[in-house]
């Protein structure tokens, strides 16, 4: 009983400092949100239907970080939300949203990933027929 209790204590101890660490890296640092910043602006200015609207944007976005408006942002949710307000208060383009974009983590290379893998090919190309659209016997 003891033992356990102990080992039960260790757990807890550890899931409580993983989740500590964890909530200090997800703070968002100046560097980024510059970064992220110019490149919606960057994105904006290029792609956006109504270049005079993207330049106002993007100069209104720099302005707002350089007067530390998003300073108060720590996580990337309350930042893309603020970056969305901010934008659409000036384009008035209810349809532009900038969301988080999760990073991809690619799934452990074991034999068993890449035994399953073959086998979905296998399984694909059986579906397509093997990329044989139709059989015909020629005379």
């Amino acid at each position: 009983m003891k033992i356990t209790f102990q080992m039960l204590f260790l757990f807890c101890i550890l899931l409580f400092n993983v989740n500590i660490s964890k909530a200090q890296n997800n703070e968002l640092t100046e560097s980024y949100k510059e970064e992220a910043i110019h490149n919606l602006s960057q994105l904006m200015n290029d792609f956006y239907v109504f270049p005079e609207v993207a330049k106002t944007t993007a100069e209104h976005l720099k302005k707002q970080f350089e007067n530390g408006y998003y300073g108060q942002f720590k996580t990337d949710e309350t930042f893309a939300n603020a970056l969305t307000e901010s934008v659409q208060s000036v384009n008035h383009d209810k349809h532009m949203r900038i969301r988080v974009n999760r990073p991809f983590v690619a799934p452990p290379n074991s034999s068993e990933r890449i035994f399953e893998e073959r086998i979905n090919g296998i399984n694909r190309s059986r579906q397509g027929n093997y990329g044989f659209q139709t059989i015909e016997i020629l005379d």
